[in-house]
């Protein structure tokens, strides 16, 4: 089934059963987006993704500081929302991870969960979103140029083999 933007988008915050769902993929998948940028040999990715989260979720999805939405279209979950607000810095949030499952993609439906997003942010004080995008993840890259994210800097690595 196909759902436009003029469809019910709700951000919903994430039950148990949502974070076991996020984690039973998502580790993996960032496994590989390591890989692919060359920040990860294939052999250590896995156990790396796996500390990097266990780091940052020590209480699962109730750790401190840690907030995770689901994006529903028509009822049904199509979509996360990922980010950290220090507390030592309400003001500004920092993504972990963001995404709308591909089925929907292209549709309009993130730039309109982002404007939904946006606005929840600023009702809870914040001025400030900042993310990381892997570079061979295009379709992001040009989807936060629209949403109107601008470059903070660059990582940059040439390999000698």
């Amino acid at each position: 089934m196909k759902i436009t933007c003029a469809r019910n988008i709700t951000i919903e915050g994430f039950t148990q059963t949502d974070f076991e769902d996020y984690i039973s993929y998502a580790i993996d998948e960032y496994a590989e987006a390591n890989i692919k940028s060359g920040h990860f040999n294939k052999e250590e990715a896995k156990t790396k993704a796996q500390k990097q989260f266990d780091y940052l979720l020590k209480d699962g999805f109730k750790s401190e500081g840690h907030v995770f939405w689901k994006v529903c279209g028509d009822g049904k979950k199509i979509g996360i929302f990922w980010f950290h607000q220090n507390p030592k810095s309400l003001n500004n949030v920092f993504v972990y991870d963001a995404r709308i499952e591909q089925q929907y993609q292209n549709q309009g439906i993130g730039t309109h969960t982002f404007s939904i997003i946006r606005e929840k942010l600023k009702a809870i004080g914040v001025h400030k979103i900042r993310l990381h995008v892997f570079a061979h993840n295009t379709g992001a890259v040009r989807l936060y140029k629209r949403l109107g994210f601008e470059v903070a800097g660059y990582n940059m690595h040439y390999l000698l083999d």
